[in-house]
């Protein structure tokens, strides 16, 4: 019994020993945040907010603007200990001697923007600054999301604070008006694209049809107050359906080029397994048109699939949006047979479903003028060429074209374009070819005229 209470005793002669080592002490932050507050931080009103880690340069172009008025005085100040403390309070922390989380170098992040150029962004830091005679702390950190913590000597001068910054976030957003696309990662990123412009003489449709989907889809931004005041909601729908190469992504870049005011996001991939974050980015950014190419790989009829969260995810966010959400859902689809009636026969969420169709003679006749403009070429029997293309996808035509310059290339750089080039190029498609490569071009053995 006197050997137990012996240990014992050495047991708490090395508690205390190790106490009195590690003397707890207040933290630097302590000190820092009590002299900008002129009082004890500890009992001030702290605010959180989360956003997405793709907002991070716009949320630091709004904190610098905010920051860069007159009636402020900022100062940013680095953390210097990373680990657990990646809070206000957690600065605030009494620590030991020895772990003081001391101030240190501000820590940035290089994020890639538009025309891939790059922006330094704050991961880590504490802006002290003061407006309007009223003190404030703000605290950044990057983890899942951005963390923005706003410290104030009353909960209503943080909650204005942020307030007001969410709405510089919107407005000074470096995405509003882009071509966007979801990058495959964890925690989503934005990737910027640029579409070069296509005019209305590289859409080769049958009469009327072009002019049907500009009038739901261009005519309809033009008059949207009008519509609005009249109590329509603004969220509509275009699906584009047809047999492949038909034109449907031509069309919808057609589109794009019509209402290059608007932002675009482009869904395809990875990018659907996150559509409640491409439409809450679309409502954010609105005007903007959300285009979900293939739509069918997650939009198949729930009786011939098992549950698809992607599905219900599409259905809710369509029915979600406001009616003043000036948000374009434009759908593109190989498949339209297979589809969610859900999807494809609710107004409100498709309002208009067009059939791109194979080209008929007349157009086929106007393909083989647009491709063959920029080539030096002697074609004398154009219609034998139209008439023996019959059930020919755009896309078809195309590459015929491409393979008949080809071979006339290899005559010789001066030789023009000929028939023979144009027939020999058909045949090696159509018999040496075989049914594989007819498919890849877009031949469609059906009746077009």
């Amino acid at each position: 019994m006197s050997l137990s209470l012996v240990e014992a005793a050495a047991k708490l002669s090395s508690i205390f020993e190790a106490m009195a080592i590690n003397k707890m002490v207040p933290s630097c932050w302590m000190h820092r945040l009590t002299a900008h507050f002129n009082q004890n931080p500890s009992n001030l009103p702290v605010v959180e907010a989360e956003f997405p880690r793709f907002l991070h340069p716009c949320i630091q172009i709004a904190i610098d603007h905010y920051l860069s008025e007159a009636s402020c005085r900022a100062e940013l100040v680095g953390v210097g200990v990373t680990g657990y403390r990646s809070s206000l309070n957690d600065l605030l922390d009494t620590v030991s001697v020895d772990d003081n989380p001391a101030e240190g170098p501000v820590k940035y992040l290089s994020v890639e923007v538009n025309d891939d150029a790059q922006m330094s962004c704050v991961e880590r830091g504490v802006y002290l600054f003061s407006h309007d005679d009223k003190a404030l702390a703000l605290a950044l950190f990057r983890r899942e999301h951005i963390v923005l913590e706003v410290m104030a000597g009353e909960r209503a001068i943080a909650e204005e604070f942020l307030s007001r910054l969410r709405v510089l976030i919107d407005k000074l957003s470096i995405y509003r008006g882009h071509v966007l696309s979801l990058s495959d990662s964890e925690n989503f990123g934005i990737k910027f694209h640029k579409l070069s412009p296509l005019d209305q003489d590289s859409i080769v449709l049958p009469a009327g049809l072009l002019e049907r989907i500009e009038r739901h889809a261009v005519d309809f931004a033009k008059h949207k107050d009008h519509l609005l005041e009249a109590g329509f909601p603004l969220k509509r729908g275009i699906l584009l359906h047809g047999v492949p190469g038909t034109g449907k992504t031509l069309t919808v870049r057609y589109l794009l080029t019509k209402l290059s005011n608007r932002t675009t996001i482009l869904v395809h991939g990875h990018g659907l397994r996150h559509i409640e974050q491409v439409c809450d980015l679309a409502r954010t950014l609105n005007p903007s048109i959300v285009v979900i190419e293939d739509v069918d790989l997650i939009a198949e009829d729930r009786k011939r699939t098992k549950s698809n969260p992607a599905l219900v995810d599409l259905l809710n966010q369509m029915d979600g949006l406001a009616n003043d959400a000036d948000v374009l859902f434009v759908l593109t689809t190989n498949r339209a047979e297979i589809l969610e009636p859900a999807l494809k026969s609710r107004p409100g969420r498709i309002d208009q479903a067009i059939e791109i169709p194979l080209p008929d003679e007349q157009c086929r006749q106007r393909l083989f003028e647009l491709y063959t403009r920029k080539l030096h070429h002697r074609i004398e029997h154009l219609d034998k060429h139209v008439e023996q293309t019959k059930g020919a996808s755009p896309a078809f035509i195309r590459e015929l074209v491409r393979r008949a310059a080809l071979l006339s290339a290899l005559d010789g750089t001066n030789t023009p374009l000929q028939d023979r080039h144009l027939e020999a190029a058909l045949k090696e498609a159509l018999v040496d070819g075989g049914r594989l490569t007819k498919s890849l071009m877009g031949f469609h053995p059906k009746d077009s005229d």
